[in-house]
């Protein structure tokens, strides 16, 4: 009766590991599957390899991993034939001067008073200069990122409109001549509204505006401009 027991035991210690493993197996290619959907196939028996990224306007070039979407490579103020000259003819331009591409996972747009915006689709992944990853990262994610460079990231909660919205500024890995905006937007309601007011200071009237509801939320728009557009 023992050995049967042993042996009862170690059968269901062996099926319990294959099904953790295929599990796991089934979660990795997912997430893999995920973060692959904007990027050139790989051979996964070969290690990560890069290449430099030459923006013109920007201080340095960059070191990207090849296969990965890597945007803007025009900075703002750069002419329309450079933007075509890299995105080809754009989808449309209104009667501001404003450009913009559609292309599979995004949308780039650029005019004056010299800005590049990009937006990212759900279900795609796209790398800015500044190593965060619209599509992926979270406001909090780009906290973490930027605290490891020391980059300083500036926040700011708006309204208006039924709607509520935080921007995270700051200095562009182009150089210090730009600014690097990431943005979301919220549906206003009464939860999101509690969640953003401001707390009541010792005079009793309402604090800051309060980003806590957007920092587990995914990114997905960014913005390049000119520093020198900082309190515009």
């Amino acid at each position: 009766m023992l050995d049967w027991r042993a042996f009862l035991t170690s059968v269901l210690l062996v099926a319990f590991a294959a099904g953790s493993y295929l599990l796991w197996s089934d979660r990795a290619r997912f997430v893999h599957a995920d973060r692959s959907l904007t990027a050139a196939p790989a051979n996964s028996s070969e290690k990560p390899k890069t290449h430099g990224l030459h923006v013109e306007g920007c201080n340095e070039d960059f070191i990207v991993k090849v296969g990965e979407l890597v945007e803007p490579r025009a900075v703002p103020g750069a002419s329309l034939d450079h933007f075509r000259s890299i995105y080809g003819r754009e989808n449309k331009r209104d009667a501001h001067g404003v450009a913009t591409w559609e292309r599979n996972p995004y949308t780039l747009t650029e005019g004056d008073p010299g800005f590049v915006h990009l937006a990212v689709f759900p279900g795609h992944v796209v790398e800015t200069l500044d190593g965060v990853e619209l599509g992926i990262d979270s406001f909090a994610a780009i906290l973490h990122k930027m605290r490891d460079k020391k980059v300083e990231v500036a926040e700011k909660v708006t309204g208006g409109d039924g709607k509520w919205t935080l921007t995270f500024t700051l200095a562009s890995s182009c150089g210090r001549r730009y600014l690097g905006e990431y943005s979301r937007t919220l549906d206003a309601g009464p939860e999101i509204d509690r969640q953003v007011a401001g707390l009541p200071g010792p005079d009793g009237r309402p604090g800051q505006l309060r980003p806590d509801v957007f920092l587990n939320k995914v990114v997905y728009d960014y913005t390049l401009k000119p520093a020198s557009q900082a309190q515009r």
